[in-house]
């Protein structure tokens, strides 16, 4: 198992915040493929893909290098549309390091 999944496996039962609206969204489970996480504000339930995280930390950035826009830019995978849960989760990881 990645280093960054064993990180996001500990953010279970977690409430984090996106950071431009500060939208609460919980932390729900984690399996071996993805994160499945509720959004506070409507209740629906969205997921991401370990890939798409592995990704990003392939990509060795810094804390400060971790935007959301920086996040937008590199994800190919569907989570596109999912970007800022994804710069949350992967800004909550970096804090608990």
């Amino acid at each position: 198992m990645s280093s960054i999944w064993t990180r996001i496996r500990q953010l279970e039962g977690q409430t984090l915040y996106t950071a431009a609206r500060q939208r609460p969204f919980r932390i729900d489970r984690v399996s071996n493929k993805l994160i499945f996480y509720t959004l506070g504000s409507t209740g629906n339930e969205r997921s991401s893909l370990r890939e798409t995280f592995e990704q990003i930390d392939n990509l060795g950035l810094k804390q400060h290098e971790i935007t959301r826009g920086r996040v937008d830019e590199e994800i190919t995978t569907a989570d596109r549309f999912n970007t800022s849960y994804v710069h949350a989760i992967l800004c909550a990881i970096d804090r608990a390091i």
